[in-house]
């Protein structure tokens, strides 16, 4: 965060490592990873139950990122070669 700034929102799956659902009869609580974001002024945005299309975009990303940093010296390196210069 230290070169960019904080982001502006997160999007996240309904993982409850990132988001605290209700139980039966029981009200919506925060997970710490809620509260962080809260205190922090960062919005969260919780993708839609049963759309995996939703976070398939970033998992992409990271399937990518394992198989090819190795050819990188820098994360800025790849997401540059990511975004504007690999096959499509």
């Amino acid at each position: 965060m230290d070169n960019y700034g904080k982001p502006e929102s997160i999007l996240t799956d309904r993982g409850t490592q990132f988001y605290a659902s209700a139980g039966e009869k029981k009200a919506k609580g925060k997970s710490r990873f809620e509260k962080f974001l809260e205190e922090s002024g960062i919005k969260h945005i919780v993708g839609r139950v049963n759309h995996p299309q939703t976070n398939g975009k970033i998992e992409r990303f990271y399937g990518t990122l394992e198989a090819k940093a190795r050819y990188f010296d820098t994360i800025d390196e790849f997401v540059e070669w990511y975004n504007c210069k690999r096959p499509t």
